[in-house]
């Protein structure tokens, strides 16, 4: 069982992640250049860019942080799921409508109506996607996948990926 962290009103207070909010951090909001969002700006809660420069902190100086996404709104989450579905639907035309959806929900989160007791982590700014990226050159690590992969290697039933396998 974990520990319960005892969070303070103000970890929930919204920031924007930008290119000057710390020299290790860069942003590229691939969401608005791939046309989902209609905003190039990342806003997301004070607890997740406060454990980010902690992660900063622990990484070899060579070594930064690249923020493709943290909040996003209800709108480009059911954009994104949607879109998710089609790319499955495409590499398994065979599933059912209910299997794709199952099937999609491990990969992206599905968008929750307003009341809902889920909420989606990026509809409340508490998830982020990420990479790591060289300083020297500004380019992003090789980590095995593309961005948004749908396949079993970038899977949250990958147990390499849930810590099972770790």
């Amino acid at each position: 069982m974990r520990p319960v962290t005892k969070f303070d009103k103000s970890d929930y207070d919204v920031v924007e992640f930008n290119n000057k909010s710390h020299s290790r951090i860069r942003v590229d909001p691939m969401y608005f250049k791939l046309g989902y969002s209609p905003s190039p700006r990342i806003f997301g809660r004070y607890s997740v860019f406060d454990r980010l420069i902690k992660v900063i902190d622990s990484l070899p100086q060579e070594y930064g942080l690249l923020i493709w996404d943290v909040y996003r709104p209800r709108s480009v989450q059911e954009k994104l799921f949607n879109w998710m579905r089609e790319e499955i639907r495409k590499k398994s035309p065979l599933l059912s409508d209910e299997e794709n959806y199952e099937e999609t929900k491990k990969y992206m989160s599905a968008p929750s109506m307003p009341g809902e007791e889920y909420c989606p982590p990026h509809l409340s700014g508490g998830a982020i996607d990420l990479t790591l990226y060289e300083i020297a050159d500004g380019k992003a690590l090789e980590m095995g996948t593309s961005f948004d992969d749908c396949t079993d290697v970038d899977s949250v039933t990958n147990p390499l990926i849930n810590g099972a396998g770790l």
